[in-house]
């Protein structure tokens, strides 16, 4: 049984238990994502916030939005642009969906070497979901991608992001969430402090060296008749 983050080991030990699974020797695998050799960093003349993921009924984005639309408006310039949408698979039926506004851009779905060009030319990446279990328990692939790209990160205290190890980004709860977008914003130096830490995390963290046990689990495995 395959997880990607120790958070998720815990929640399914508890759900292989109830199925009949011998969980006295721990019977799952910790397989991280893979984060990649993002292109090279680029400056940004005016802030430029990317974020993204499918409109799951059971997310919500649109409060760390709300915060950052309101101080890029007060500021007078900036945008954030979301990278996603409507889920191209599944039950939408509650979904929420992005609010109308001019410093707001979303271009869809699109090639994934796009979003690592995008991530390495933004100021930070928003991240920030009110909070829910789900997001508690994921470690999503947009995050290996930012981390990859040594693009920081501003997200919620409730993540599984916030257990890898690292000074790579901001955590921050909804009270607190326009001085930290303030600090990524007007701080280069940190920001670029935070996005060195990014690549240095994902380099140990994520690779594929990281992927040791499912490789020996392979290299171990016994093939069965059916």
């Amino acid at each position: 049984f395959l997880v990607s983050n120790p958070r998720q080991r815990m929640a399914w030990l508890g759900v292989l238990a109830l199925a009949g699974v011998d969980v006295r020797t721990d019977p799952t695998r910790l397989v991280p994502l893979i984060a990649p050799a993002g292109p090279r960093r680029r400056a940004t003349r005016a802030p430029l916030l990317v974020a993204g993921g499918a409109a799951w009924p059971w997310q919500d984005p649109r409060p760390g939005l709300d915060v950052a639309l309101a101080l890029l408006d007060e500021r007078g310039e900036g945008r954030v642009v979301w990278y996603g949408g409507k889920p191209l698979v599944g039950d939408t039926v509650g979904a929420w969906s992005l609010p109308a506004h001019p410093r707001l851009e979303a271009p869809g779905w699109v090639p994934r070497e796009t979003l690592l060009h995008a991530s390495a030319g933004a100021t930070a990446a928003l991240d920030w979901m009110a909070p829910n279990p789900e997001r508690a328990l994921a470690f999503s692939f947009r995050h290996a991608d930012y981390l990859g790209c040594g693009l920081p990160i501003i997200t919620g205290p409730d993540t599984a992001l916030t257990d890898l190890p690292g000074e790579w980004g901001w955590v921050t709860n909804e009270a607190h969430l326009a001085e930290t977008l303030v600090q990524a914003l007007d701080y280069a130096a940190d920001r670029r402090r935070r996005g060195r830490a990014a690549r240095e995390a994902a380099s140990l963290h994520l690779s594929l060296a990281a992927c040791a046990p499912l490789v020996a689990w392979v290299e171990a495995g016994t093939c069965h008749p059916r």
